[in-house]
């Protein structure tokens, strides 16, 4: 195991400058991150974690998070292995749901790698340029910016700009921030969106150049991010669901999206329905959100949320009212119903049988036969007299 590495923002800038300054080179992150590993300017000693505060200026706030320490090996050995669960897990440390970065200046555009998070980008001050697919982008103090996973984009932090990010774990937003997709609004539009499709988007909200409650938010936010205290990761994510609704809130309106029609795709339910209905013997969740290029814990949710029932019910119900058909029109034995719906068992087929109507396969078969006698019987007598 290799030792501990740690670094700051300020020492990679200094760096950078110096390296720039002494021999032209214009290295990135990374390098930056590689070159300083070869030549000792990594502390071996952990670096005190400065005072952060919602409270406080801008100014000092900028100040401040330049001196936040990271581990440097850990980034170091995720951009060696490149593989992304370990990129990610350099950033999301100790099983956090959120996290958060500083823009450092880039000295041309930066590739920003695929990865399965949100990223929101607050701009301090200063400027950022963003290309996304051919189409470019500035921003400006006091905008957001929120990439959706799997989005690949490139963005160019000036000199002199300050932009602070904010990372959301894909798999955690399913959970922790679940309560933003219940109420109908622009916001929950993009998100539930961006959890069930394959291309990803981008928003951009133009807000005020100096807004002192949402600065308190994100500053409070990268305190708790900063901590290793008790419940440091939940209240990171409360602070962020209120830093992401008051910012909707007070300037949704100025809301741009790459792709305009994103936040009006809407889960087509009739083709859902008829898709479980056709495949029902042996579907699943995950081969439906795969066959819709949904992610399968946002269709769950729809699904029980537009049907008021869950993905298996609707299955069972399916099952059962298929085997019904088999019992009062066929003769095949109750292990061959079970197995042409679905049920690699009779005692199963019987007991979620029983469970749905009340009664055993045999018993509903005895009682439908027997009104059908008694129907036939009646037509009979109706037909002679």
């Amino acid at each position: 195991m290799g030792k501990e590495l740690y670094g700051t923002p300020e020492m990679v800038k200094q760096f950078r400058k110096r390296r720039r300054q002494k021999n032209g080179e214009m290295p990135d992150f990374m390098e930056t991150l590689e070159l300083m590993e070869q030549e000792g300017a990594l502390s071996e000693e952990p670096i005190p974690r400065p005072f952060l505060d919602g409270h406080m200026s801008k100014e000092a706030f900028m100040e401040a998070y330049d001196r936040i320490p990271f581990r440097a090996d850990l980034i170091l050995e995720a951009g060696r292995v490149k593989e992304r669960k370990k990129t990610e897990g350099a950033m999301f440390r100790n099983g956090k749901d959120v996290a958060c970065v500083q823009h450092i200046h880039d000295y041309g555009f930066h590739r920003q790698p695929v990865a399965n998070f949100f990223a929101v980008t607050y701009l301090y001050q200063g400027k950022v340029r963003c290309v996304f697919d051919g189409q470019t982008k500035d921003l400006k103090a006091g905008d957001l910016l929120i990439v959706t996973p799997r989005f690949l984009h490139e963005t160019h932090t000036y000199s002199g700009s300050f932009a602070f990010e904010a990372l959301i774990d894909e798999a955690s937003f399913n959970i922790v921030f679940n309560d933003f997709l219940a109420v109908p609004s622009r916001m929950s539009d993009f998100f539930s969106n961006a959890l069930s499709s394959e291309t990803g988007n981008y928003c951009i909200i133009r807000g005020a150049e100096d807004d002192s409650e949402l600065r308190f938010y994100l500053q409070s936010f990268a305190n708790e991010c900063a901590a290793e205290e008790v419940y440091s990761n939940s209240c990171a994510v409360s602070l962020m669901k209120l830093f992401l609704s008051r910012a909707f809130r007070k300037y949704g309106q100025n809301m741009e999206l790459f792709r305009e029609d994103f936040h009006k795709r809407k889960v087509d339910a009739e083709s859902i329905r008829r898709y479980i209905s056709n495949h029902y013997v042996s579907v699943t969740l995950e081969q439906t959100a795969d066959h819709f290029h949904y992610n399968s814990a946002y269709l769950s949710r729809y699904i029980r949320n537009h049907f008021k029932k869950s993905f298996m019910e609707i299955v069972t119900e399916l099952k059962i009212d298929h085997a019904r058909e088999y019992l009062k029109n066929t003769d095949k034995h109750i292990m061959d119903i079970a197995l042409l719906v679905g049920y690699d068992s009779a005692d199963h087929f019987s007991r979620m049988f029983r469970k749905y109507t009340g009664m055993s396969p045999a018993a509903f078969r005895k009682e439908n036969r027997q009104i059908r006698a008694g129907r036939t019987a009646a037509e009979e007598r109706k037909t002679s007299s």
